[in-house]
């Protein structure tokens, strides 16, 4: 009697079995291991028996499920917006041209250079705002006028007439500066501006 030959997969099976393989992630160490078995059944049984080891291998572990109801994680909170710095209102500027509200304080930038005028116009900003003020000036300059040079033989178009109202709304100064407006020409005109300073909030 002849020895009953091995039934081996079919070119279906074999098609079935790359598809779901394809679709699964076995554990790391479990896998390994199986794949050792797999391997070392290839190289003693053929083609048909390694395909048979490898069967065996354990889909991955899918992740545990929500338990129903559970809370889910808190969101993180959304920091608030930054306020807005706003050009100055008419009836407070048409105040401060005819001399009816107070320039409470004053600070020349003339000289600095950039590094040190935005320390010192922050430094003055935060005096400001702790002082309860809440119309300030900000000397800035117009700078040396076209054709003119500076030390270095370089042009200078005023600098911090440019930069003055840029670090006026930035985030750190935001919370500080709620408006500014070129202040008029008894105050300086194009080279200065008014400011004005937020309450502080108790």
């Amino acid at each position: 009697m002849s020895a009953r030959r091995r039934k081996g997969l079919s070119d279906e099976d074999r098609a079935l079995w790359a598809l779901l393989a394809a679709t699964v992630e076995p554990l790391p160490l479990r896998r390994a291991r199986m794949a050792r078995r797999a391997k070392a059944a290839g190289e003693a049984g053929g083609p048909d028996a390694a395909a048979d080891a490898a069967a065996a291998l354990p889909p991955a572990a899918a992740p545990p499920a929500a338990k129903a109801g559970a809370a889910a994680a808190p969101a993180r909170p959304v920091p608030p917006p930054q306020p807005p710095v706003l050009p100055l209102e008419r009836r407070v500027m048409r105040e401060l041209k005819s001399g009816r509200r107070e320039i409470e304080d004053r600070i020349d930038l003339h000289g600095f250079t950039q590094e040190a005028a935005h320390m010192r116009l922050m430094a003055f900003l935060v005096r400001a705002q702790i002082s309860g003020y809440r119309t300030v000036l900000i000397i800035t300059g117009k700078g040396a006028r076209d054709g003119e040079r500076g030390p270095l033989h370089e042009p200078e178009r005023g600098v911090l007439r440019r930069m003055v109202p840029h670090w006026l709304e930035m985030p750190s100064a935001r919370h500080i500066v709620s408006g500014y407006s070129q202040a008029s020409l008894a105050h300086g005109g194009a080279g200065a501006l008014y400011v004005r300073i937020r309450r502080v909030r108790g």
